[in-house]
């Protein structure tokens, strides 16, 4: 069913089938999934975020700061860089400064995905639910997605979903991010383990 959803010969949506002798209601996407990064880079940048991902892992925020302004300066139009930047400052306890720079972020390059997620998230988590499915909306016409912006967005549906109480649309979420997502997704396992036993009684 997923492969004919992504061939567009069924529209993405809710699918109603039998199984094990019981309706059921799963979601698919009719997307394609992919690694490669979202925004190419010269080498020398490549070269300056992985020392970045290397800093933020040792949770050494203020080297991963000075090292994306230095990238910045090569490549001053990188919503990417700019978005690792406000990363680097939640790391260093600078929250406030870190959610202005990811709302900025998202008016000036409202098509970078990262920025437009997090700002959905801080709504869901302001509880302004309606706030946040608006800016979920564009993401559904995406063809692609890489698999970290996947994760991300089948996170923020069943966070909205758990929101409004409706353990049912979450556990659509969850499932079709299981069938199509990476078993090695961290993001993924975390949420099935914590979903697993209030699922246990849909």
């Amino acid at each position: 069913m997923q492969e004919i959803v992504n061939q567009g010969l069924v529209p993405s949506g809710k699918v109603k089938i039998c199984f094990k002798g019981k309706q059921k209601e799963l979601l698919f996407m009719g997307i394609k999934l992919h690694d490669k990064p979202s925004i190419e880079h010269s080498k020398k940048v490549v070269k300056m975020g992985q020392d970045v991902v290397k800093f933020m892992h040792k949770r050494e925020g203020k080297k991963a700061e000075l090292v994306l302004l230095e990238a910045l300066k090569l490549e001053p139009k990188s919503p990417d860089l700019l978005y690792n930047l406000a990363g680097s400052y939640m790391v260093q306890e600078r929250k406030k400064e870190s959610i202005e720079l990811i709302k900025k972020i998202h008016q000036e390059y409202p098509d970078y995905s990262f920025a437009r997620l997090s700002v959905a998230q801080f709504h869901i988590e302001d509880n302004e639910l309606e706030e946040a499915e608006e800016l979920l909306k564009p993401l559904f016409t995406k063809t692609e997605f890489n698999h970290n912006e996947f994760s991300k967005f089948c996170e923020l549906h069943i966070k909205l979903a758990m929101a409004k109480k409706d353990l049912k649309e979450a556990h659509s979420w969850l499932e079709m991010w299981q069938r199509m997502g990476n078993e090695d997704d961290e993001l993924l396992e975390y949420w099935t383990e914590e979903l697993e036993d209030i699922f246990s009684f849909i």
